[in-house]
C-alpha cells in the first residue's frame, strides 16, 4: 500500500518538471531563432526604430563643459586621502655623460639565451627602472665588456669594474618556526 501512495505523489512532480523543461526548451529555441542586432552603437547615433539619440535622457550640466576643465580631477590620485598630486622625481636625460662612479650602478639581472648576445639589466642606484644593455653597448658612460653568470665587467676611461648580482635572502617560515621551503620536483 505504501508503494502505491509513493507512486501517486511522485507522478505530479514528474509532470511538473517535464512541463518546466518544455517551457525552457521552447524559450531557448525562440532565442536562437530571433535575430539580434549586435552592431556597435556610435555615440549620438539614433537607435534602430527609435527617434531619439542614444543617451538623450542622460544629459547633465557637465556634458556641455570642455574636457580641459576636468584636468585636475584626472591628475589628482583618486585613492590618496589628501588628493594631492604625487611628486615624482624627474627622469635624468640619457645623453652622452662622463662616466660616474661604478658605485652608482646596480646589476639587476642577466640574460643569456642561445646565440643571442648576453645582456644585463643595469640601473642607477637612485633610480627604480634600469635598461637592458648588450655586450659592447654603453650605459651612462660605462661600456659593458663581458657578462658572466652572476656578474658583469664594465669599463670607462681605462678603468674596469665588476658589478655583481645582489642576492636577496628572504626569511623562510623555517626561521619563524613554521614549515620549511618546499623542494621543487624536476
Amino acid at each position: 500500500m505504501a508503494r502505491i501512495a509513493a507512486g501517486l505523489s511522485a507522478r505530479p512532480v514528474a509532470v511538473g518538471l517535464a512541463g518546466a523543461c518544455a517551457i525552457l526548451a521552447f524559450f531557448a529555441v525562440y532565442l536562437l531563432v530571433t535575430s539580434l542586432d549586435t552592431s556597435p552603437i556610435l555615440p549620438g547615433a539614433p537607435l534602430s526604430g527609435a527617434g531619439e539619440p542614444v543617451g538623450a535622457g542622460l544629459v547633465t550640466p557637465l556634458d556641455s563643459k570642455p574636457v580641459g576643465e576636468f584636468r585636475d580631477t584626472v591628475q589628482r590620485p583618486l585613492f590618496n586621502s589628501t588628493r594631492k598630486p604625487v611628486d615624482r622625481p624627474k627622469a635624468k636625460t640619457q645623453g652622452p655623460t662622463e662616466a660616474g662612479s661604478p658605485l652608482d650602478l646596480r646589476l639587476v639581472g642577466i640574460v643569456k639565451t642561445g646565440n643571442a648576445p648576453a645582456r644585463a639589466l643595469i640601473r642607477e642606484a637612485d633610480q627604480a627602472n634600469g635598461k637592458w644593455i648588450s655586450e659592447g653597448e654603453a650605459f651612462n658612460g660605462w661600456k659593458l665588456r663581458s657578462v658572466k653568470d652572476s656578474s658583469v665587467i664594465v669599463e670607462a676611461d681605462g678603468r674596469a669594474h665588476e658589478l655583481t648580482l645582489q642576492v636577496v635572502v628572504r626569511r623562510t617560515d623555517d626561521q619563524n618556526g613554521g614549515p620549511g621551503p618546499v623542494a621543487k620536483v624536476k
